[in-house]
């Protein structure tokens, strides 16, 4: 058993690792704005567009009488990548939302979880999950899709050595297709973020086999929604057309005939063509943009500002370096670094400081509160603990290369000066960082951790993945028993209202005793032109800066 968790684990991580390198997030709708417009505003936007669609050269309005709204629209992006989800983060979830329905999706108000292709779902009891399909759901092949799809939907990502499942704890071999339309799901335990930590895309299982996984055909893949890819240019652009026998168009009617999704190798460049009208999305990809936007007296374009669901936190490498079994040495970290200066310095104009695990806008937020900055009391504490001038603590830690990783190492080291703490740091290229946070004892007593996929929902162990799994990367794993036991009740807890009480009773526990250090909620910036959408579209399909749903930007309900 233990040898399969860490293999599980091990792939788990690699995941992480490479999304957080690739710095492309996913999953999570944000639902937290910040635009230039007041209230009144907002509201006239999310109804209806504003300005003068026609002169941008993102988009061809269409037809009168032709049922569409427009014929045509191009969006940017710094994602390009193809259609087969979960065996990298490469994939562009805004051209796979177009061509697949998902099983699942969550409002990004209510938090409430949602099916296009399943006419119900409930639990038999706490491990078993049965789920019924809608009839006359069909592929753009002309296949009905039933529920054989549906499992394969899960358990092709086993099949072709993907982790993307592998947290939910499915017992495939248990698992049961009970008829045409019905699935009975076996789980060791329930994952509580099962329905919305990844998204899941219904895949033609018949289909798929035919072709197999590395076929051309991938390109131009089979799928049950409401577009096809006409054209893929590779590190270029992908067209995709409204299918006209998409089955449930009557229901929910597409309004954009046509979506172009371009591709820019250069985040600025990709900026600039948002700024001129050339694109009419983009995902914002420095601060200094956003800084720019928000100077900005009138600059044609808006920006959503969206919660990601998950904080920015500081981890202790328990098990690399025994001093973090001391409280007092936790205590003093806490208290030595200027949490709110820190996340300036770290994150800029989108720094917003976090007083829990989980974000604000997290149903299972608590203000559990934060470690005032003092710099003679960390010292203090430090000196209980045994350590001081003659004695220093050392702490050392690597992390990947890049922009925030080293602006954390950078400022958490200049602070760990000012209370006698030795901080070094080595920041290395994706597989040598890899190789060093899965080896123990390579020099990981200290993280800097934030789940850029997110949490559509603002699930705790969104935001502190592995905090419980000792099998994981080494620096995410919290070696405290009481800690460890109630993380996993919360886990696994089926009912919301207990997984939220539960949540917050591990915020508290968390705080009293400083297992780690959340110092600022996660968001993101996403740019669209107001002449094309209203802000209810781009809340509805915005997942993340880099992450798309672009079906739900299409449907006439959107525009509601």
């Amino acid at each position: 058993m233990k040898t399969m968790r860490s293999i599980i684990s091990l792939l788990l991580v690699l995941v992480m690792i490479l999304a957080l390198g690739a710095c492309g997030g996913k999953k999570d709708t944000g639902d937290k704005t910040e635009t230039k417009t007041d209230a009144a505003n907002q509201t006239e936007s999310a109804d209806k567009p504003a300005g003068d669609a026609g002169s941008l050269k993102c988009v061809t309005l269409a037809d009168e009488g032709s049922g569409y709204k427009y014929d045509s629209v191009t969006i940017g992006t710094t994602v390009w990548g193809n259609f087969i989800t979960g065996v990298t983060p490469a994939e562009n979830d805004g051209a796979c939302s177009l061509v697949f329905d998902v099983v699942f999706k969550v409002d990004p108000d209510t938090k409430e979880v949602k099916s296009d292709i399943l006419e119900d779902w409930h639990f038999e009891d706490d491990t078993t999950l049965v789920m019924k399909m809608k009839d006359g759901i069909t592929f753009s092949n002309g296949d009905k899709a039933t529920a054989e799809d549906l499992f394969y939907s899960y358990s092709s990502h086993v099949d072709r050595s993907s982790a993307y499942t592998a947290e939910y704890g499915i017992l495939y071999d248990e698992c049961e297709v009970v008829d045409e339309l019905t699935l009975r799901m076996k789980f060791s335990q329930f994952y509580s973020a099962f329905f919305t930590s990844y998204i899941i895309y219904l895949y033609d299982k018949s289909w798929c086999e035919e072709v197999g996984w590395d076929s051309m055909d991938w390109y131009k893949p089979v799928g049950s929604g409401p577009y096809a890819c006409t054209e893929y240019v590779s590190d270029d652009h992908m067209t995709f057309v409204a299918r006209d026998d998409y089955w449930n168009k009557d229901n929910d009617p597409v309004l954009v005939r046509q979506w172009t999704i371009k591709y820019y190798g250069d985040a600025s460049t990709l900026f600039m063509d948002l700024e001129t009208g050339a694109v009419a999305m983009a995902g914002i990809g420095s601060t200094s943009d956003y800084e720019r936007f928000l100077g900005e007296s009138n600059p044609g374009y808006d920006i959503y500002n969206g919660s990601a669901g998950v904080c920015h936190v500081l981890m202790f490498g328990f098990t690399e370096n025994e001093c973090w079994y001391d409280k007092r040495v936790r205590d003093a970290i806490a208290y030595g670094v200027p949490w709110d200066e820190f996340g300036e310095i770290v994150l800029g104009v989108t720094y917003q400081p976090a007083e829990s695990v989980v974000p604000h806008d997290s149903p299972e937020f608590k203000a559990v509160g934060t470690y005032t900055y003092d710099v003679e009391k960390a010292k203090s504490l430090l000196k209980e603990a045994g350590y001081d001038e003659s004695n220093p603590l050392k702490l050392k830690t690597v992390m990947m290369e890049s922009p925030y990783y080293r602006s954390c190492c950078e400022a958490f080291q200049f602070y760990c000066e000012q209370i006698g703490v030795e901080f070094t740091f080595e920041l290395k290229d994706i597989s040598a960082t890899i190789n060093d946070w899965m080896t123990p004892g390579a020099g990981c007593e200290i993280g800097f951790y934030f789940d850029n996929f997110g949490s559509v929902d603002g699930q705790l162990v969104r935001s502190i993945d592995w905090a419980a799994n000792p099998y994981g990367s080494t620096w995410t794993y919290i070696d405290e028993e009481t800690f460890d036991k109630m993380y996993l009740e919360v886990a696994y807890e089926t009912d919301t209202a207990e997984r939220i009480k539960k949540s917050q009773d591990v915020q508290q526990y968390n705080y009293d005793n400083t297992l780690c250090v959340p110092f600022a909620d996660m968001t993101f910036q996403v740019g669209y032109r107001p002449e094309v959408f209203g802000m209810n579209q781009i809340k509805l399909g915005v997942m993340n800066k880099d992450y798309y749903n672009l079906s739900n930007m299409s449907y006439a309900s959107a525009w509601a």
